[in-house]
């Protein structure tokens, strides 16, 4: 099964992407745009240890070496001068695909735990249950 990944590399990615908006939009739109990149950056940033945390209960291990993030990021680091229309759109796209990353990792997830569930109903020593998911045992004292 896939490791549910995907959305932190992005989520760094876009990161390091909206930070550099932040520092070197133009225009005049300037005020408005400095502080919408400002508050993405801030905001991606702080869901990048939530993400490893939840991954840390699926899998075991997120992907914590940050020479690994790039290669693995589906949002490609910004590079070069951007005039600032390429920049929101560079950010829209990243920010499309981190929600297309985040879906694929909720589904990756979904099917780990029920993957999991499966398992335990079947391990040895396990509690049968009902079809009603009731455990048998309380299904007859109910009766």
């Amino acid at each position: 099964m896939r490791r549910c990944s995907a959305s932190r590399p992005a989520r760094w990615s876009s990161t390091f992407n909206y930070k550099k908006y932040h520092w070197l939009t133009f225009g005049p739109h300037f005020r408005d745009l400095h502080l919408l990149f400002e508050e993405h950056g801030t905001r991606s940033s702080r869901s990048v240890d939530e993400l490893a945390e939840r991954a840390l209960m699926i899998d075991g291990k997120p992907l914590a070496d940050p020479s690994q993030y790039l290669p693995a990021s589906l949002v490609p680091a910004s590079q070069g001068e951007r005039a600032v229309k390429q920049m929101v759109d560079e950010a829209i796209a990243a920010h499309d695909t981190v929600i297309k990353a985040m879906h694929d990792d909720a589904d990756i997830a979904t099917k780990a735990r029920r993957h999991r569930h499966r398992r335990s109903l079947h391990a040895p020593g396990s509690k049968s249950t009902r079809s009603s998911g009731v455990p048998e045992e309380i299904a007859r004292k109910e009766l």
